[in-house]
């Protein structure tokens, strides 16, 4: 069996193809992406262009106090964000500043 690819459309191809002593001619279709799919690489791209949250001091104070205080209290890590919640809490207002 051989084929050729005759010429290219929006949406597929024309094709001769030889098997054996017989020529075929015919479309070949390109199939189109799902409902479904094509929406979902949509809201991906979507997703991927806005823009990210601004950080506060608070997360900026969190991420520095978790990476201090996580080897200090191994199997914790629930209690870690209170003992962070307490720590911002009694700081004053010019500490928090970022």
């Amino acid at each position: 069996m051989m084929g050729v690819i005759d010429g290219k459309f929006e949406s597929g191809y024309i094709v001769t193809v030889r098997m054996g002593s017989e020529t075929l001619k015919g479309i070949l279709y390109e199939v189109a992406l799902g409902v479904h799919e094509s929406k979902k690489s949509e809201r991906k791209k979507r997703v991927a262009v806005h823009p990210k949250h601004s950080r506060s001091g608070y997360n900026f104070f969190f991420a520095q106090q978790h990476a201090t205080l996580k080897p200090l209290h191994p199997g914790k890590e629930g209690e870690i964000p209170r003992i962070i919640a307490e720590l911002w809490s009694n700081l004053e207002v010019s500490q928090k500043m970022v």
